[in-house]
């Protein structure tokens, strides 16, 4: 079937088969038709038994993915069709094969030419203008051996075809064919800055406006080559906005899918007539206005032909070459470029001579502190320019504060208005915009940031961009950023100590049934607090975490809620230090204050939890500094209403140097306590007073026993050692020194002079 699919191929030919040029190398395998002759019955199969074995041997080829073999049987079967006339079945085999043939890549120009040749013949039967424009384009490329006594005339492809109803217009890529005419692109430097020119060859996109350049022949050359091959182009590009009307550019829009409008063209002019062996450079200078990297895309050549237009695309990877055509004093030369990749220049920003000055920056700032910061902006530019501020804050973790921006002359109960924009994700900010305006040359311009403080502490990320543009160049922007770092920290440590206290008003009796009643009524109504009342002292050890003195303006107790079971009041302790108070760095302050707890019921004996907070109300050492309210949370303090207690009090008396003990055992429980009472000698002291005591206290009650005590010795600390022990609970309980005591972790102590 092979030889039969061969010789129908050959066999309507003219010269004989014997003496076509074969695709095939018979070096060592004859032609299937002289290898293997067969009779004229078996010629007599028809064309399309031959196409069904080209297209299932193709199939069976294209399984094992051997794409040369399915090649060269589809243009068999182009073949085949051709013979018999079929253009059109001829052409639909071809055209796919001819765009994407393997042969290009293997450098088999001689059989690509083949396939062009063929290629041209059935366009033509068939009227594909699209595809004979660009056969015929392909086909001028001295790549291809040139056709004996064939007329090259490009513009002329189309004549003999019938008229078209529109203008055609054929589009063609290299890559995918062979272009005759090629171009290529260089920056002259790998990097540059935003509204520096630098120097580039032939044409360019990406961000920057894509270049025009059409057709003049009285545009001359700035310089030629030694051997006259070269021609060099200096282009002035102009804004398409600024042709006037007497010019004869046109900026109509290209042919090509998604191309970009006139407007966004840079056109120019230079002489585009190309004949064979010549090269043309056309050099250019750009003026980027925005940063980052610059690629050339890729360059179109626009052919407009008497009756069809006709565009070749240069990729991006077919523009790259490392020379540049310089003027020398020979003519021309080629300069060598540094870079690797020439089509690519990195744009960097423009460096900034706007300087940005943050004042009296301090290493920390305060929790719920208004910050003052004061910012210059000074214009060392050398000429006026016109700023736009924008300010962020960025925080990982928190609330963003809020910020006013105030310029010179603004107050700060009038600040001005700013647009505010709120971030998303962890990083989250908010934006703020001001416009300074117009600013002269080495002016400065103040203006305050005001910020206040969340009541966490938190660290945030300060942004302040300076947007402008000089006078001289409204074009290109120009960017200046600052950032600094903003630290809170609480300004408080705060250490508590709860000391019981003796209250002096006498106890209800448990026994008196008119107490209990009122009691009772009052439980039920809540309308006084009748029930068991305690004094406490609360003790609070304020520490700075600033660096520098902090002028403290007042100090307050306060409760954060009512307690359900109990009312709570709360005094300044008598001879405790009041009203303005300087604390220096890693200095303690103490303030004291006086709990009044009372239960509402008598009948109620369960603990009373408090939930309290000290309020600070603070300002820096420093003229402007205003005042700030501080919180600090206390723990949550428990006060016990149902277990017995002993309570120390210490009295010195001068004149005869006794010291008289006074212990008060409370009984605030339901229940007749039993207790074992009594002092332990020492050496450092003589006491009278019982040694040993059994008391007995029915409920709500409360009983005093006194020392006095002698010191042996003087100017020391001694430790008298009481004993109380709940026999009910067998408890020993703990003793709760409070006046005339120093304590510690040991013990309690008396200071003897």
């Amino acid at each position: 079937m092979a030889a039969q699919v061969q010789s129908f191929v050959t066999r309507n030919s003219s010269p004989p088969a014997s003496t076509v040029p074969s695709i095939y190398d018979t070096y060592l395998c004859k032609e299937l038709s002289a290898k293997s002759p067969v009779s004229e019955t078996e010629l007599d199969g028809s064309y399309e038994t031959c196409l069904r074995t080209l297209q299932s041997s193709a199939g069976y080829f294209l399984k094992q993915d051997r794409m040369r073999a399915v090649e060269r049987l589809q243009f068999e079967t182009a073949r085949v069709y051709m013979q018999e006339k079929q253009w059109g079945n001829a052409l639909r085999v071809m055209k796919p094969l001819w765009q994407t043939l393997s042969w290009r890549q293997a450098g088999w120009w001689h059989l690509v030419g083949e396939v062009n040749w063929a290629l041209r013949e059935c366009a033509r039967m068939v009227g594909d203008s699209d595809t004979l424009i660009a056969v015929e384009w392909e086909l001028l490329s001295k790549t291809f051996a040139e056709r004996p006594n064939w007329q090259y005339d490009f513009s002329n492809s189309l004549s003999g075809l019938k008229p078209f109803d529109a203008r055609p217009k054929a589009f063609a890529q290299t890559g995918k064919i062979i272009s005759c005419l090629t171009a290529t692109f260089a920056f002259f430097s790998a990097q540059t800055f935003v509204g520096e020119k630098t120097s580039s060859q032939i044409v360019f996109g990406g961000r920057l406006k894509d270049v025009r350049i059409q057709h003049d022949p009285k545009i001359m050359p700035e310089a030629t080559s030694k051997d006259k091959l070269v021609l060099l182009y200096d282009n002035m590009l102009r804004n398409s906005n600024a042709v006037t009307n007497d010019t004869t550019l046109s900026v109509s829009e290209p042919t090509v899918s998604g191309a970009i409008p006139p407007s966004q063209f840079l056109p120019g002019l230079c002489d585009l007539t190309f004949t064979p062996g010549i090269t043309k450079a056309i050099s250019f200078d750009i003026l980027p206005r925005e940063s980052g990297d610059l690629e050339a895309m890729s360059v179109t050549l626009c052919v407009e032909g008497s009756d069809f237009d006709f565009e070749i695309m240069v990729a991006n990877s077919d523009l790259r070459h490392q020379n540049f055509w310089v003027k020398s004093i020979v003519g021309l030369s080629k300069k060598g470029l540094g870079s690797e990749n020439t089509s690519v220049v990195r744009i960097l920003p423009k460096p900034s001579k706007m300087r940005i000055e943050f004042l009296s920056l301090k290493r920390s700032y305060f929790t719920n502190e208004l910050v003052t910061l004061d910012v210059h902006v000074i214009n060392e530019e050398q000429t006026d320019a016109d700023i736009l501020l924008e300010l962020r804050l960025h925080g990982h973790s928190g609330t963003i504060p809020d910020i006013n921006l105030v310029s010179e002359g603004s107050s700060s109960e009038s600040p001005t208005q700013n647009i505010s924009y709120q971030g998303v994700g962890n990083d989250s900010g908010k934006l703020y915009t001001m416009s300074i305006g117009q600013l002269a040359l080495a002016e400065a311009r103040e203006m305050k940031i005001l910020l206040q403080a969340e009541s966490e502490a938190a660290e945030y990320v300060l942004e302040m961009k300076a947007l402008y543009h000089l006078l001289s160049d409204p074009d290109t922007l120009i960017t200046k950023i600052v950032e600094i770092e903003l630290v809170f920290v609480r300004p408080f440590e705060v250490n508590y100590g709860l000391v019981p206290r003796i209250h002096l008003a006498p106890w209800p009796s448990y026994f008196n049934v008119d107490d209990c009643e009122d009691s009772s009524e009052s439980a039920s109504k809540y309308v006084g607090a009748t029930g068991l009342c305690q004094n406490w002292s609360l003790t609070a050890k304020i520490a700075s975490f600033g660096t520098e003195a902090i002028n403290i303006e007042n100090v307050r107790l306060g409760m954060v809620s009512e307690p359900d079971d109990a009312t709570c009041k709360i005094y300044p302790a008598a001879g405790s230090i009041q009203g303005e108070a300087v604390i220096m760095p890693a200095d303690l302050h103490k303030r004291k204050f006086d709990l009044e707890v009372q239960k509402y019921s008598l009948e109620d004996s369960q603990p009373t939890a408090l939930d309290l907070q000290i309020e600070i109300q603070w300002r820096r050492e420093s003229p402007r500094a205003s005042s700030t309210v501080s919180h600090v949370a206390v723990p949550e303090l428990i006060i016990p209403f149902g277990e017995p207690r002993v309570l120390a009090v210490a009295k010195t008396e001068q004149q005869n140097g006794l010291i008289y003990l006074e212990y008060t055992i409370e009984n605030p429980s339901k229940y007749v306590l039993s207790f074992d009472l009594g002092m332990e000698t020492s050496e450092e002291f003589a006491f009278s007073g019982a040694k040993a005591i059994s008391l007995q206290l029915v409920p709500l009650a409360r009983h005093t026993v006194r020392y006095s005590l002698l010191p042996l010795m003087t100017g020391r600390w001694i430790s008298p050692q009481f004993r109380a022990v709940d026999l009910h609970f067998n408890k020993t309980l703990k003793i709760h020194a409070i006046d005339g005591y120093s304590s510690d972790s040991k013990g309690s102590y008396i200071w003897v002079d």
